[in-house]
């Protein structure tokens, strides 16, 4: 009897030592995309506190209420370029050009002068050649009260290039407003009815423009009667360039739904 007790005793032990304790309120491990969406906005948020600790730092320029934005540049742009091409304007105060990697500029920049007529001076270089592209210059109020900054960001990325499948880099659940990106600054809503019309019946196209020059900012909405035609449209390769331009084409925001 004994030696069953230490036997039945041991096979215990060996049970519970096969045991495992699970945490049923700890949260469930992130999906790929989920650990490639986290991973980018913390690279995102660390560019912006540097950017904003750089500004801070003592002797560097502040920002002034009189400045514009410089559009359709050339990667290679460099603060350098820029200073002298608004050289005839006046000597700008402060250049922000935001870079996705050293060397490589996002398309884009602000530049800040000291009075308005500077500014004046700047925007009448608008639709010049500097290093090899036809820039476009507002001022840098009436750009950043009208566009949302992530759309600012990417609006107006030159020579962009595919980055894989279009439906498998989504940031939004399928939707039947599409955001489209990197458009030509000469586009009008004829061209982008024109060329998704063919996806689904169309609600209607908000291109969105400056408000002197009725020009194109490079981004629009494009708003499907039902979420097929927008499915289509995404999955489709014909609607991705646009004037020798790559496309950037993705399901609307929550909000950008909402106005459509």
């Amino acid at each position: 009897d004994k030696e069953n007790e230490a036997a039945a005793k041991e096979g215990n032990d060996d049970e519970d030592g096969d045991l495992m304790e699970v945490d049923v309120n700890a949260e469930a491990p992130l999906s790929r995309k989920q650990r490639r969406l986290k991973k980018k906005e913390e690279m995102l948020a660390k560019s912006h506190a540097k950017e904003k600790k750089e500004e801070e730092k003592p002797g560097k320029a502040k920002r002034s209420e009189h400045g514009v934005w410089i559009g359709n540049l050339s990667y290679a742009t460099d603060k350098k370029m820029l200073q002298a091409f608004f050289s005839s304007c006046g000597k700008p105060t402060r250049i922000h050009l935001p870079c996705s990697r050293p060397g490589v500029n996002r398309g884009f920049a602000y530049v800040d002068f000291a009075t308005a007529d500077e500014v004046a001076s700047a925007i009448a270089l608008s639709e010049t050649m500097l290093d090899g592209r036809k820039v476009l210059i507002k001022d840098a109020h009436d750009f950043v009260k009208n566009t949302p900054t992530s759309e600012a960001a990417t609006a107006s990325k030159p020579n962009a290039r595919p980055r894989g499948n279009q439906r498998q880099r989504q940031s939004n659940p399928p939707a039947a407003t599409l955001f489209v990106g990197n458009l030509p600054f000469s586009t009008v809503k004829s061209d982008l009815e024109q060329l998704f019309s063919a996806f689904g019946r169309l609600h209607k196209v908000r291109l969105m423009t400056f408000e002197d020059s009725g020009k194109c900012k490079g981004f629009a909405y494009v708003d499907y009667v039902d979420v097929e035609g927008a499915k289509a449209a995404v999955e489709s390769p014909k609607n991705h360039y646009l004037e020798g331009r790559v496309l950037r084409v993705e399901y609307g925001s929550e909000e950008a739904v909402k106005r459509g």
